[in-house]
């Protein structure tokens, strides 16, 4: 198999990835497609995927798989992550995605996703252990790993969209915040990873992870660095997070590296990545601009 596509129904967007794998080399993306779902902060009071939004993701399972057939593709593999498999009616949602779209639609449990996104994260990056984070919309996945092999995976309840809603939906005044960290900093309590040892690297992915980066790149000036193996100082996260604090919310979509349609939600992020960093006793995030689509990729390359 030389080309598959990875359809990702997240929490807080839908993405089609086209990645294509030329002889023993690492596979590239050929075809991508996204879409502002927002699933999380969609969920009902009963738990529920709403009706309209099952609606939307079986139509957006077409149009990708539209786009995969024109690519040329041998395989397409579609997973549903965080909001998706703790939605109560989770089962009737794949029922309607196989029905509507003949895509058979996998959901991810915690510690298949975590194991994915490390593999994903690290495939190209010169590191050897650590930890790894990804802090998606609905959760946050953790890996304890050594010799570039995880040895413990851990899946939180620290997603963006997720504590956004939770704690900071009427604005990001101090009890807001103080909750919100107090909140992190006790799901993450009971984490029995070692801290960072001589070499270990704490690794992030994900689009907060990357969007954090990409402020760092354009505060420092350095908007031409590639992003993918680009290290940011905690002590900047935590400057970023103070500066937005500090803004007007109207105005935080207008921070340079910033993508606005992650502007109510990066502070909430942010906060969950300062709360990883502190766990493993790290000083900065070596950021990976690659994750679980690339890790599904490469499970479907090697069967």
């Amino acid at each position: 198999m030389q080309k598959v596509a990875v359809a990702d129904i997240g929490s807080n967007s839908a993405r089609l990835v086209v990645m294509r794998r030329f002889g023993d080399a690492a596979a590239i993306p050929v075809a991508e497609s996204k879409y502002n779902l927002r699933m999380q902060l969609a969920i009902d009071d009963e738990g529920a995927v709403p009706e309209a939004t099952v609606g939307k993701i079986v139509s957006l399972l077409n149009d990708f798989k539209a786009v995969a057939d024109a690519a040329g593709v041998e395989a397409l593999v579609a997973v549903g992550t965080s909001a998706l498999r703790d939605a109560t009616n989770s089962q009737q949602v794949v029922k309607s995605a196989w029905q509507g779209t003949g895509v058979d639609l996998r959901i991810l449990s915690g510690e298949d996703e975590a194991r994915l996104s490390f593999h994903g994260a690290i495939s190209s990056l010169p590191v050897t252990g650590g930890v790894a984070v990804d802090v998606g919309g609905g959760s946050m996945e953790l890996v304890r790993f050594t010799d570039r092999r995880p040895d413990s995976t851990v899946t939180l309840p620290l997603g963006a969209l997720r504590l956004t809603g939770q704690f900071l939906e009427n604005g990001t005044d101090e009890k807001g915040m103080a909750d919100l960290n107090g909140y992190i900093e006790a799901a993450l309590s009971d984490i029995s990873f070692t801290p960072l040892g001589d070499g270990e690297r704490l690794v992030g992915t994900g689009g907060t992870i990357r969007n954090l980066a990409k402020m760092h790149r354009r505060r420092t000036g350095d908007r031409f660095a590639r992003l993918h193996g680009q290290t940011v100082p905690v002590t900047e996260i935590e400057a970023a997070v103070q500066r937005l604090l500090a803004m007007k919310p109207s105005r935080r979509g207008s921070v340079p590296g910033l993508n606005p349609d992650r502007a109510g939600s990066i502070i909430a992020g942010a906060s969950s990545v300062l709360g990883a960093a502190k766990m493993a006793k790290a000083d900065s995030v070596l950021v990976s601009g690659t994750g679980l689509r690339e890790g599904l990729a490469l499970e479907a390359f090697n069967g």
